[in-house]
């Protein structure tokens, strides 16, 4: 989920500044606006946009992921009188909504949703519904919507992850709530018992946004005692380690590392982001290196930043604005294309779906 810091919009308010996990938050960033100019590509990648968004989306965070049957499932945001969808990207181009989420009964999705058991779609509220304070949601095939869970604040509040075992049971984790009121991790069977198993506080997991399941809980590296803080997304790398990036919240310097279980910490590169300095985790594509966005600033619209394994930094596409401006995360298609969302731009300045293709 990315620019989780100032990416969240709500129905009646705006959460800003929300943590990462074991660390303090992000500062918001500034909005950037569509310019004119040239769409600029490193030599061998193409960017094209495949879907326009409406122009009442506009600077609100849309989300994307593919799913195990090879399509792209995604989700826009509440906002204003417009509801939060559900949609399917297919084949790289083809778009179809599913189904639309009513604020008030159903919530304001969260986050993209997955291809879960039983054919269904999961996917998470952040706000509105029963609780006004988020829910996990099934959709049926035909589009029928079902809360499946909502939170009471006991259970937690804010959810901001959610993944599903090979059993069916679900795994998550909330930014607020629990038993001391800094997130949780839990567990939903699939006859729906709720089970908390790790109540976080300022000692252990700080505002959780992203989830490891493991036998038991535990801090694999505590970031107090190296040069770096404020550890953002995690992603699993083809050799089996583990990569991420930091970011400093004063000087909005961040760190490339490597972990490599069970307890090798390793920094890659030390990087001050060009624009406002908010980026998008970063994902590995099947060229081994790591892509992300970076959101720009009033006078950049963003790009798309490369990670080689050893922390070489390169920006390999450059929004114009007509192309999109202010990206979210990218998601990788099953194509090995790259594909994302930008909260702002386009025809229509409410954001498009953009593709991103790597040279063969």
């Amino acid at each position: 989920m990315g620019h989780f810091a100032k990416s969240v919009t709500l129905r009646t308010s705006t959460v800003a500044g929300l943590a990462i996990a074991l660390v303090l938050p992000f500062t918001r960033s500034a909005d950037p606006v569509p310019g004119a100019g040239t769409p600029a590509a490193a030599p061998g990648f193409t960017l094209s946009v495949v879907h326009q968004f409406p122009a009442a989306l506009v600077t609100t965070p849309k989300y994307l992921a593919l799913s195990k049957d090879g399509n792209l499932y995604g989700a826009t945001s509440a906002v204003g009188t417009s509801n939060g969808t559900v949609f399917r990207l297919s084949g790289g181009t083809t778009y179809t909504r599913l189904a639309t989420l009513d604020y008030a009964r159903d919530g304001g999705p969260y986050g993209a949703p997955f291809l879960g058991t039983g054919g269904l779609l999961y996917g998470l509220t952040f706000d509105g519904g029963q609780t006004g304070i988020g829910s996990i949601y099934t959709i049926k095939p035909d589009g029928a919507i079902t809360t499946l869970f909502a939170f009471n604040g006991t259970t937690g509040m804010y959810p901001t992850a959610l993944v599903q075992t090979a059993d069916g049971t679900l795994y998550g984790t909330t930014y607020y709530g629990g038993s001391h009121g800094d997130g949780n991790a839990y567990r939903l069977s699939p006859g729906g018992a709720f089970t908390n198993i790790v109540s976080c506080t300022l000692q252990n997991c700080l505002y959780p946004i992203k989830l490891v399941i493991t036998p038991k809980f535990r801090t694999e590296v505590n970031f107090n005692t190296t040069v770096a803080n404020r550890p953002w997304n995690l992603e699993l790398g083809s050799d089996g380690s583990l990569y991420g990036l930091t970011q400093d919240f004063y000087t909005y310097r961040s760190h490339f590392y490597r972990f490599t279980p069970p307890g090798t910490l390793k920094f890659l590169g030390s990087y001050h982001f060009p624009g406002s300095g908010s980026f998008g985790p970063q994902i590995q594509a099947p060229d081994g290196n790591f892509y992300g966005t970076l959101m720009g600033d009033i006078h950049h619209p963003g790009w798309v930043y490369q990670l080689t394994p050893t922390g070489a930094f390169h920006i390999v596409a450059t929004f114009n604005g007509k192309d999109g401006a202010a990206p979210d995360e990218l998601a990788l298609g099953a194509d090995g294309s790259l594909y994302g969302t930008t909260e702002s731009g386009g025809a229509t300045g409410g954001g498009v779906i953009f593709r991103l293709t790597l040279p063969h």
